[in-house]
């Protein structure tokens, strides 16, 4: 069975999608480290992203966060 990684991810009201924005990570706190810099950086990009809800997510995903440049270097 693939091991669970863990991603800050963003919610919109109203939308069943989540959005992976930095991860993986092995562990949740981890992830959590980043979750203050990482809304930062989505709400930047796009202001709506203040609306947006902001927390740790759990998958079996490998794939990197679409911010992972911005908010890990």
């Amino acid at each position: 069975m693939p091991s669970n990684n863990f991603y800050v991810s963003m919610y919109r009201t109203g939308n069943s999608n989540n959005y992976r924005l930095v991860g993986p990570f092995a562990t949740s706190g981890a992830a959590e480290t980043h979750l203050i810099r990482t809304r930062a950086a989505a709400r930047e990009g796009d202001i709506r992203a203040h609306f947006y809800l902001f927390a740790v997510s759990e998958c079996q995903s490998h794939q990197p966060g679409v911010l992972n440049a911005k908010v890990l270097s």
